[in-house]
């Protein structure tokens, strides 16, 4: 249930034309929600404390009804995900290349 209402909020921020900039973080804050609350117990504790869908009403509502320009945290944050989601799929590929050229042929 919390997902789809993730969704809506989502969407709805979509169809309001939030900057592309917001909509990014709202999609990072609810990605960091699933995913690090799929882990038991930790997730549990994670759940606590991280309101993703909270953080995204008031990301909405500050910018849809104010009409206001992100501001620098959200450009931060969004630079911030998306340089680890590339360090994400780098790293591996990297080690995989590495223990590719250091293993002799068999």
């Amino acid at each position: 249930m919390t997902g789809l209402f993730s969704c809506l909020i989502l969407f709805h921020g979509f169809r309001m034309r939030l900057p592309k900039v917001v909509q990014a973080r709202m999609v990072f804050n609810v990605l960091i929600d699933v995913a690090v609350g799929s882990f038991p117990l930790v997730g549990d504790l994670f759940d606590f404390a991280w309101k993703s869908n909270k953080m995204n009403m008031r990301l909405l509502e500050r910018h849809a009804y104010e009409q206001t320009k992100p501001t620098a945290g959200d450009w931060i944050f969004v630079g911030f995900m998306v340089s680890l989601l590339v360090l994400c799929i780098v790293l591996p590929l990297a080690l995989f290349i590495w223990l590719i050229i250091k293993l002799p042929m068999i």
